[in-house]
């Protein structure tokens, strides 16, 4: 039987991946994908944390999961083998009896093991009549044992992400955990609860957060806030919950306000947007502002008329990515995408986006080309009519949104 790291080692290579570029795109640190594919559990914290790596991984690569993690545990059910010496004793002829019972007891057990256990966990985690409304079951350890940490045990159906970067915006199941990398520490942060409310354990702590409402967080307890997270949506019929973390902290007080309002304030001056609501949006994310020089760039005009004009944002992606769009004032809209889909958006006066991986997102305007970023950068963008005073005529413009 192929091994669980061979057959997504071969998959990886069939679509023309490297680990980088996967490691980008899910998330998983490189040295963790080495590991799956070589079946070094050691290296991670815990074997549920092999396991949500193994589930993420291998749905990535368009793989059955379930059949990996059960060719997984079968393994492990192999490397602890029965002492056959002592069952085949030529000497003792009642042996041969003894041999066939427990050969019949473990076929059973590998029946129970992979076809009645896995459906007796399905039925377990079905939300009650007053229960949670779906998702994975939280579970979290009474007590730390040799392979928690911080007293934290991922759900079996939950995904571990590591967070190393700076940025990290994405919906996470209740059950899901995230691994926050700061100062070359490791802390780890639990979903357990998104419906009326929203709870994380971080570090063994339960945190409570609230929608629209960033929360700063000193995770070495050096008396210094490192992350902020940000809950954007709460996702009641998935048991999910879409959640901003930014190491970058400083000037980031905790705020309430609409994800997607902005400030109409770009270099310093007060710019004129085409409707009186879409001058006077909140007072949090700045454009053209990112408060870090490093993380800053520029606007862009695109196009210029004497007039405003209905024009269509065509996109070819180079890569898995999620992306978030309002057109004019159209409900907000989520979509995964997948490498060589093509979309088309068409708008009279904006678009908004948010794109979790901004080098895969290839985007034209009228054969303009529409940069959003770089491979694995999160990015939120607004394309927009906007009149030039001077010049009395509109502009076009991409707007880069902090």
């Amino acid at each position: 039987m192929e091994s669980i790291g061979a057959i997504l080692k071969t998959a990886r290579e069939e679509k023309g991946y490297s680990i980088e570029q996967v490691a980008r795109e899910t998330n998983i640190a490189k040295r963790y994908l080495q590991a799956i594919e070589a079946e070094d559990v050691s290296l991670f914290p815990g074997e549920t944390y092999f396991i949500g790596f193994l589930r993420n991984y291998a749905d990535f690569l368009g793989q059955d999961s379930d059949k990996l993690t059960g060719i997984y545990k079968n393994m492990k059910i192999q490397e602890q083998p029965p002492p056959m010496e002592e069952l085949l004793d030529t000497k003792n002829s009642k042996a041969l009896p003894l041999i066939i019972i427990i050969i019949l007891v473990l076929a059973l057990g590998a029946v129970f093991w992979f076809f009645i256990l896995p459906k007796l966990d399905d039925t377990s985690q079905k939300p009650s009549a007053a229960g949670n409304k779906g998702g994975a079951e939280t579970v979290v350890a009474s007590e730390t044992n040799e392979n928690d940490s911080a007293g934290i045990s991922l759900a079996d159906n939950g995904t571990m992400y590591e967070f190393t970067d700076e940025i990290l915006e994405r919906k996470f199941i209740v059950g899901d955990g995230i691994e926050v990398i700061i100062g070359g520490s490791e802390h780890f942060i639990l979903i357990e609860k998104a419906d009326d409310e929203i709870l994380l354990n971080i570090n063994g702590e339960q945190t409570p957060l609230l929608l629209d409402i960033s929360t700063l967080i000193d995770l070495s307890g050096d008396g210094e806030n490192d992350l902020k997270i940000l809950p954007r949506q709460i996702i009641p019929d998935e048991n999910a919950v879409v959640l901003y973390f930014d190491k970058y902290v400083e000037s980031s007080d905790p705020v309430s306000r609409d994800p997607d309002e902005v400030v109409m304030n770009e270099a310093g001056s007060e710019s004129t947007a085409l409707t009186a609501s879409s001058e006077s949006r909140g007072s949090a994310a700045v454009i053209g502002s990112a408060g870090d020089a490093s993380r800053e760039s520029k606007t862009q005009v695109v196009l210029e008329a004497s007039s405003p004009e209905s024009f269509d944002l065509d996109v070819v992606f180079r890569g898995l990515c999620l992306v978030r769009y309002v057109s004019d004032n159209s409900s907000r809209e989520e979509r995964y995408f997948h490498k060589s889909e093509v979309f088309r958006l068409e708008a009279d006066k904006e678009i908004r986006l948010w794109i979790s991986n901004a080098g895969s997102f290839k985007g034209k305007i009228n054969g303009v080309d529409i940069p959003m970023g770089n491979p694995g950068e999160v990015a939120t963008k607004l394309i927009r009519w906007e009149k030039d005073n001077e010049t009395g005529k509109y502009q076009l413009k991409l707007i880069p949104v902090y």
